[in-house]
């Protein structure tokens, strides 16, 4: 919890929290799940060259999520910081840490179901889990595919290893659209418990066997690796 004064010298009272995760892997799902509590508000991507903040010119991130972000509001108040944008502003870690933030680590388990989702948000711009994919199938490479699969592997380790040195929690895109772990994160953040309800609609609705046109030549492929397994996992359809 973090108490700064406004101008007047009244204190505001505050508990930071943020998502951090892939793209990908559910972000908007969790945001809008967690901001339909009425005593939290979370924000999308607001550190990022594409949001506001990408647009002031020399204002520390700390200024910008105490003065400009969040204004005199209270509460329990959060944002996502995706990987990308975390590339762009590594300073937000400190930021984090001098502000008190607690972090949601997110990943998303199957790296085939990310990647589709990527590779469909890149073909049709959908990218907020807002509208279903106009068009629903993608091919790949098993090379592209591989490629994804390790570095996307690599990158939920060190998130996850950057955010356990904060007041973390960490959860699964699967288990979050399973009704998990709810509670969970409701302690976490000093809540009471309330219904949490998704804000968001199931962008991609078929299975990934015509989601991925080219789904059977890359079972082949990937047979006997570490990542066959996700081919026959159960399946989350969603953005």
């Amino acid at each position: 919890m973090t108490g700064i004064a406004d101008r007047r010298g009244t204190l505001i009272v505050r508990t930071y929290f943020s998502i951090v995760s892939m793209g990908r892997s559910g972000s908007t799902f969790l945001q809008r799940l967690l901001d339909s509590h009425p005593e939290i508000c979370c924000l999308g991507e607001m550190i990022s060259k594409h949001a506001p903040y990408g647009k002031l010119s020399g204002v520390p991130v700390k200024t910008y999520v105490e003065n400009t972000l969040f204004g005199t509001q209270q509460g329990v108040l959060g944002f996502k910081m995706p990987w990308d944008h975390i590339l762009d502003y590594p300073e937000v870690f400190g930021v984090f840490r001098d502000l008190g933030f607690r972090l949601i680590f997110l990943k998303r388990v199957n790296k085939l179901d990310q990647f589709i989702s990527m590779k469909l948000a890149q073909q049709t711009g959908v990218w907020d889990s807002s509208a279903t994919y106009p068009e629903q199938s993608v091919d790949a490479s098993f090379e592209e595919l591989y490629r994804f699969m390790v570095t996307s592997t690599h990158v939920d380790y060190f998130l996850e290893q950057m955010c356990k040195t904060f007041p973390c929690i960490s959860v699964t895109y699967e288990d979050l659209v399973a009704g998990k772990g709810y509670t969970e994160l409701q302690d976490f953040l000093g809540v009471a418990h309330h219904p949490l309800r998704p804000q968001t609609v199931r962008s991609r609705t078929l299975p990934r066997r015509k989601a991925l046109k080219n789904y059977d030549q890359l079972v082949k492929r990937f047979a006997g690796t570490a990542f066959s397994a996700f081919f026959t996992a159960e399946e989350f359809l969603g953005g």
